[in-house]
């Protein structure tokens, strides 16, 4: 169950941090994501990541390299998923 939650989640971020980039660069980039969902009791914890790679030419890209990690949690679990770009 956390598995899927996992790669739903990250799956989600990926595609809309892809699609805003995609609009606003129309170049080459590379975004990589990590998502952390652990039990508040500290019993569990299950990664995953992926990347998300967009073929075209090597002009330089309008955005430098940045990250993002966000925090989400509730009385049972802590969910954290970080977002880099890069060149």
């Amino acid at each position: 169950m956390v598995s899927q939650w996992s790669d739903f989640i990250l799956d989600k971020c990926l595609l809309l941090m892809g699609t805003l980039l995609d609009t606003l660069l129309q170049k080459d980039y590379k975004v990589i994501g990590s998502c952390i969902i652990m039990s508040k009791a500290g019993q569990h914890i299950h990664r995953a990541s992926s990347e998300r790679w967009n073929k075209g030419n090597e002009e330089e890209n309008i955005l430098p390299d940045v990250a993002c990690t966000v925090k989400w949690e509730n009385d049972w679990v802590v969910c954290l998923v970080s977002l880099y770009k890069l060149k």
